[in-house]
């Protein structure tokens, strides 16, 4: 049997555990909550929050695994060598389980490149699900604690069956569109970006009332939809599942989702103009999509 021990829980809460104010080459985790959109508050109300042991984070270039101390305090132990100032990037490298990121360390200029990412629920119930949500910290001087800024905005969506027979989810592909090419986005000396951003022409039959995507620009997000560590994610009849997700453009004037069943055929596909900006650590609602009866 498969061991899952890959993906991040949704989003990371400000968890950290007592310090006594000097540094012996363990670092407590924290990290600023992301906030809703229309409220300055954590979104938190339906997901269960927190660091994974066993995930990495790369400090100065090298992959540091994170380690669950006690319940709830999660730690990770530098490199004997470690020296300020210190660069803390999540998550590190990873290619596994549908996630695929790649690091690129660099004293000030780091960058993070999401090529594919999983969206990973816990089981059938759809209640939690798993997602990177890239985030960086920096450091002048040596310290216990490390206080991590998320590097992205955030797009929940709900995808809703209406039918009276279940199907079954493999992949989502998101187009994001704007009148500009996407600026990545820069903090704590590192750079997040799409791997695909630019001009782009969207994969799939776009069936939507708003007709057809003119802007000439988009940052393209490919998720592998998995339940508990495989494959696809089912959708019963009149029901839903709602996921959050990580984007890196800082405004847009339209959206498109297409969903793919496990042949990789269309399940469905949607468009909708929607012009506003986003701002990092915040947590934008998005029109619901429901499937054709």
């Amino acid at each position: 049997m498969k061991t899952y021990k890959l993906t991040a829980i949704l989003l990371l809460a400000m968890l950290v555990a007592g310090c006594n104010g000097t540094f012996d080459n363990i670092f407590f985790l924290k990290a600023n909550p992301m906030e809703n959109d229309d409220a300055k508050a954590s979104v938190s109300s339906d997901s269960y929050i927190s660091w994974i042991a066993g995930e990495q984070i790369n400090l100065n270039g090298t992959g540091c695994i994170i380690e669950e101390k006690t319940p709830g305090s999660f730690t990770v132990e530098c490199p004997g060598t470690l020296t300020a100032p210190v660069c803390a990037i999540y998550p590190n490298t990873v290619d596994t389980y549908g996630n695929q990121v790649e690091v690129n360390y660099s004293p000030g200029a780091s960058t993070l490149t999401l090529k594919m990412l999983s969206v990973d629920y816990t089981d059938n119930t759809h209640a939690t699900h798993k997602v990177f949500f890239p985030m960086a910290a920096y450091q002048s001087k040596l310290s216990s604690q490390l206080m991590f800024d998320h590097l992205t905005a955030g797009m929940r969506f709900t995808i809703e069956n209406p039918t009276d027979e279940a199907c079954a989810l493999a992949a989502v592909r998101i187009y994001l569109y704007g009148d500009e090419v996407p600026t990545p986005t820069e903090k704590n000396g590192v750079t997040v970006s799409w791997e695909n951003q630019g001009p782009i022409i969207p994969g799939g039959t776009i069936g939507s009332t708003t007709g057809d995507v003119e802007a000439e620009y988009a940052s393209e997000m490919r998720f592998a939809m998995m339940t508990g560590g495989e494959p696809n994610v089912i959708i019963e009849g009149h029901s839903s599942i709602t996921f959050c997700v990580p984007v890196t453009v800082r405004s847009l004037t339209s959206f498109a989702v297409t969903g793919y069943k496990p042949d990789w055929s269309e399940l469905f596909s949607f468009q909708k103009d929607i012009s506003r900006s986003l701002e990092l650590n915040k947590m934008y609602n998005m029109p619901t999509i429901t499937l054709s009866r």
